[in-house]
């Protein structure tokens, strides 16, 4: 009985948290191969962007950032509409400040 609760609460979290709402939704290789493409930067920087960004951002930050990087308009527009002020804020301003960081921590410059 207790089991069956737990699993509909967990549930009922993440549906609110969105985590059905964009298929890639904290999708690491997605995020370092759109990171790869969009900033031409190298793949061992990339792959720290995106630990960073799904340890820092929302689902829907680092669903939207994804779609961002691969200038996906239409998912871009819809996710964007969904976001809370602190997420927007957050996903927009990851890209600014932790590349250098990751180049510092992965040696590359």
């Amino acid at each position: 009985m207790k089991i069956t609760y737990v699993l509909l609460i967990s549930v009922f979290i993440l549906a609110l948290n969105g985590y059905g709402e964009s298929s890639g939704a904290n999708d690491i290789n997605a995020f370092a191969k759109a990171c790869g493409s969009a900033y031409n930067l190298g793949g061992p920087t990339c792959e720290c962007l995106a630990k960073k960004a799904d340890e820092r951002l929302t689902p829907r930050g680092f669903a939207f950032l994804v779609a961002t990087m691969n200038h996906d308009d239409e998912k871009t527009a819809k996710l964007r509409s969904g976001l809370e002020m602190s997420e927007a804020m957050e996903a927009g301003m990851f890209m600014v400040n932790t590349p250098q960081h990751c180049a510092g921590e992965v040696g590359e410059n």
